[in-house]
């Protein structure tokens, strides 16, 4: 059996892929068949054109059923349809662990890759290096699945309208450009502001940047989630997280939710930032009463002795009944 093909060397170790988001089957280590298994327990199905003879399997039309019925049967094809694009798309999309056993010259057939990519998406994994860096082909398997870009060579997971078309389709194929597109605020930013959630691609170095994150924080917080740790816990990032999202406490680090003083100038901005408070001061009455004043709403959150209290009942503007 021939070496199982492989990516190639192309990807610098700080921009590497982890390709677990795909079917696990496709890595290389996950690659080795035990023929004998397979003999004893399929010998009914496609494998069992091991033990045709060679004539029949040179045959196109016994090959063609027998791969539709198990792709990676084509390894037992004769060496001349195993660079046949029928025979070869037809094991394909049986199983894409067919790309391992065809000929070499056809991952570096620009039509034939150009067709299959659009069919099988994963063909752009197995394809020669060059054909990965080429912009109609990546384009192309793009549009039939963003998450394509992770196939793609590094230069063109660096192209900004590469990665923008697949972003536009998926946006958590932004996970897969480039260390250097992930790293740039003037890319990142205009992303995170229309969608925040986008934030959790952005590079370490630019989720742990106290300028960037606050100026992202004022309009898209939302994105607090995604920042670094130790910005959580930082009270001017937070309130400008709160401004913009009221619920952004939710991913506030613990100490801050229980921090008195921060919990009432947040709730100046958003009463229902209570939600999120540490437990002791939603039992608080100075502070439940603060919060009430501005969202009434947030007598949900406090104990049955507050949601009583004669004061918070009348400041909440709320009949007993509403929230009981």
């Amino acid at each position: 059996m021939k070496k199982p093909y492989t990516l190639a060397d192309t990807v610098c170790e700080e921009d590497s892929i982890d390709f677990s988001f795909h079917a696990k089957h496709l890595e290389p280590e996950n690659l080795i068949i035990d023929w004998e298994k397979l003999d004893e327990e399929l010998a009914t199905d496609g494998c069992a054109l091991k033990f045709l003879s060679e004539e029949m399997r040179a045959n196109k039309d016994i090959v063609i059923t027998a791969v539709q019925q198990r792709g990676i049967a084509i390894y037992y094809a004769s060496e001349e349809l195993k660079g046949n694009q029928e025979v070869v798309e037809a094991a394909i999309l049986q199983d894409p662990l067919a790309w391992n056993f065809i000929d070499d010259r056809l991952k570096h057939n620009y039509d034939f890759i150009l067709r299959m990519v659009t069919k099988e998406v994963t063909s752009l994994y197995f394809a020669s290096p060059e054909l990965k860096d080429d912009k109609e082909i990546v384009l192309t398997a793009i549009q039939h699945d963003p998450y394509a870009l992770a196939y793609a060579s590094n230069r063109l997971r660096s192209d900004r309208d590469i990665v923008i078309s697949a972003y536009r389709l998926r946006a958590s194929a932004l996970q897969f450009a480039a260390k250097s597109l992930r790293s740039d605020k003037d890319f990142m930013r205009p992303l995170i502001l229309e969608y925040p959630y986008a934030f959790q691609f952005a590079s370490e170095n630019l989720r742990s940047n106290r300028h960037f994150v606050l100026e992202v924080m004022q309009v898209a917080g939302r994105a607090l989630e995604y920042a670094d740790s130790k910005l959580k816990s930082d009270p001017e990032v937070v309130l400008a997280a709160i401004k913009s999202y009221r619920w952004a406490l939710e991913f506030v680090d613990e100490v801050l939710k229980d921090n008195r003083d921060f919990i009432l100038e947040a709730i100046a901005y958003s009463g229902q930032t209570l939600r999120y408070a540490s437990e002791k001061l939603r039992n608080e009455r100075e502070i439940v009463l603060a919060a009430v004043k501005v969202h009434g709403w947030v007598l949900e959150y406090v104990g049955d002795i507050l949601k009583k209290d004669p004061e918070i009942i009348n400041a909440a503007k709320i009949r007993p009944a509403d929230y009981k």
